[in-house]
């Protein structure tokens, strides 16, 4: 499994084309950080310990998160697939399930370092806007900040295993990448189930609507609550249920048969 994990993120660190796309919430981000009259804005005003978090209180930035991700993890989980190199993986002996946790926790690797590299350089950005302007905002408690990490990660690593499930079906990086478009598109519009079925509360459980959602809980301090950290088990039933189905997926099909499939 170590190895496996370690091959893994051997071909993470040569695609290039991830880490390029990272640069579009680090962007975003730094952009947002910089502006004069942050500090100004009416969020901060009425909270300031909001300062150094205030990336996830928008939703611009959750949603470029969320977006590049998605896509992201898209590209690296069908890469296999595409070069076919997956029977080669596979011939060796290598267990399927090992080989699929093994690229599944490449992936929530590279979210950890993808969203954490976000927030640290809007930190950056905000320390050092401060420091020029002279005027500095307050901190965020410490719970609200670790709750609102966690719950905003553990929705990008749902992002991640459901990227991970399509790519098992569609193969291809193409069609994945489509896949988790329309899946992105899907959970736009998922919020019409609430004027479908009002009293099932639905949208809690979609990765991108929670992330949204997110940003007026932890814009009111109430990241600490059990309405918003709800969030965060609805993330761990999402991972465990795409996971369990790509899985099976994964282990039903034979991949000694793609290339004379595709």
């Amino acid at each position: 499994m170590k190895t496996l994990f370690s091959a893994e993120l051997y071909k993470l660190k040569r695609i290039k084309i991830v880490w390029i796309a990272a640069l579009v919430p680090f962007l975003t981000g730094a952009a947002l950080a910089l502006q004069k009259g942050y500090l100004q804005e009416p969020l901060l005003l009425d909270r300031p310990s909001l300062n150094y978090i205030g990336l996830l209180c928008y939703i611009p930035g959750v949603r470029s998160l969320a977006i590049v991700l998605i896509l992201a993890a898209a590209y690296m989980a069908s890469q296999d697939f595409e070069e076919r190199t997956i029977q080669n993986i596979l011939s060796k002996g290598v267990d399927r399930r090992f080989y699929y946790c093994s690229r599944l926790m490449a992936q929530f690797f590279y979210a950890a370092l993808f969203f954490g590299g976000t927030m640290l350089l809007f930190v950056l950005c905000r320390l050092y806007r401060q420091q020029e302007q002279g005027v500095f905002g307050s901190l965020t408690p410490a719970g609200e900040f670790f709750a609102a990490l966690l719950v905003s990660y553990l929705q990008l690593c749902a992002h991640c295993s459901i990227s991970n499930m399509l790519s098992i079906f569609m193969k291809k990086q193409s069609t994945s990448m489509v896949a988790a478009f329309v899946w992105l598109v899907a959970e736009l519009v998922s919020p019409i189930l609430e004027t479908l079925f009002p009293r099932m509360d639905l949208t809690w459980f979609v990765p991108l609507i929670a992330l949204e959602n997110g940003v007026g809980y932890i814009s009111r301090g109430m990241a600490v609550s059990f309405t918003y950290l709800r969030c965060g088990l609805s993330a761990l039933v999402i991972i465990f249920l795409t996971s369990a189905i790509g899985y099976w997926k994964f282990c039903c099909t034979d991949q000694t048969m793609i290339e004379e499939e595709e």
